[in-house]
């Protein structure tokens, strides 16, 4: 099968899901429980000394969302390294291989369970566990404030960046198709090291004095780089899932 049905596609993208169901609403539960933690830790430490000494009743909330969206971030680009984790051994590769459907299907599969209902799940979670957090404290009769105001601050600045965080986590989709092992570490030194260097590039081409109008030309000069690249290292990711094995080496899966 070599052509690309939608049909057959959505019938595949059910069954992944199905399959993966348990493991997915295990980690959504227990991330609820951890963002609602850290958000009772920050506002129960903070909320109740400082708050009442300076007046700061957004300071422990803010803090709390900033660790929560660092954990966030991180566990999306580890998923993102884990796109085929599940086709470790011989008999996982078996089975995935002989489903009724062409590659990209199957490609398109993974990709999607990882790059988008995982993150949604993560997202959830943090409502969730600020949702929680807020309604306990109120029901206390404590003062309360909801993360989710502020961490729309932060995924504004997200959006300014453009096509940089698709990048970046293109860069661990390739390294999680590529590895088998250590995939997630390998992709933050590549991430970090191509970070520097096109910081280094970024400052030289326009320096922090340039004039507005340089600064919004190279602003989409970069982000039709990173989205060139992106594009780039999602086919790359591609031609190599295509060259998978049934019987790999312990280190790589072409």
């Amino acid at each position: 099968m070599k052509q690309f049905n939608i049909k057959r596609f959505g019938r595949l993208l059910r069954w992944y899901l199905c399959e993966n169901q348990r493991n997915l609403t295990a980690w959504t539960v227990g991330l609820t429980v951890a963002f609602t933690l850290i958000h009772a830790f920050f506002t129960w430490a903070l909320g109740y000394s400082e708050v009442k000494e300076f007046g700061e009743s957004m300071r422990p909330t803010l803090m709390a969302t900033n660790v929560c969206l660092f954990a966030i971030t991180v566990i999306i680009l580890y998923i993102a390294s884990s796109i085929f984790t599940t086709l470790k051994t011989k008999q996982q590769r078996i089975a995935f291989f002989t489903l009724p459907a062409s590659e990209l299907e199957h490609y398109l599969v993974a990709a999607i369970y990882v790059l988008i209902v995982w993150p949604l799940c993560v997202n959830l979670a943090f409502l969730l566990g600020d949702v929680l957090r807020a309604s306990l404290f109120m029901l206390m009769g404590y003062e309360w404030d909801l993360g989710i105001n502020l961490s729309k601050q932060v995924y504004n600045t997200f959006g300014s960046r453009g096509a940089f965080f698709p990048w970046f986590l293109s860069l661990f989709v390739v390294a999680g198709t590529w590895l088998r092992r250590h995939s997630f570490a390998v992709g933050m030194l590549i991430t970090v090291v191509l970070s520097f260097f096109l910081s280094k590039a970024h400052r030289f081409f326009c320096p922090p004095d340039a004039s507005e109008a340089v600064r919004e030309g190279w602003t989409w000069f970069w982000n039709l780089f990173y989205l060139a690249f992106t594009i780039f290292n999602f086919r790359l990711s591609y031609r190599l899932y295509k060259r998978f094995q049934i019987i790999t080496s312990k280190y790589t899966n072409v």
